[in-house]
């Protein structure tokens, strides 16, 4: 991966200490490649992805999931179109407290 900056995840709860969302990626909008010091889970709802992890490059297809471990640099694109995934990090401090 040529180029990766890390990316600020501010405002987790203690009480509540994950975020979700729904994400759209295509081949001409892909995420930069980043980092960041929380896991991330992946969760394809529909299209191709491609993922780079590291030195690694995935295709991933509805139904399947990818995690990211803490500082693991990291980009995802759609292959042949529109890619939709559901997203959830979780604070570093949530994994440190629960020995994960």
């Amino acid at each position: 991966m040529a180029y990766s900056k890390y990316e600020l995840h501010p405002g987790y709860d203690a009480e509540f200490p994950l975020k979700f969302h729904l994400d759209t990626k295509t081949p001409t909008k892909p995420f930069s490649p980043h980092w960041h010091e929380h896991i991330e889970i992946l969760y394809i709802k529909s299209g191709v992805c491609v993922v780079n992890a590291g030195d690694v490059v995935s295709t991933l297809y509805p139904g399947e999931v990818i995690l990211f471990s803490p500082d693991c640099p990291h980009d995802i694109r759609g292959s042949e179109g529109e890619c939709r995934y559901y997203c959830i990090t979780v604070d570093r401090s949530c994994c440190v407290r629960f020995g994960i």
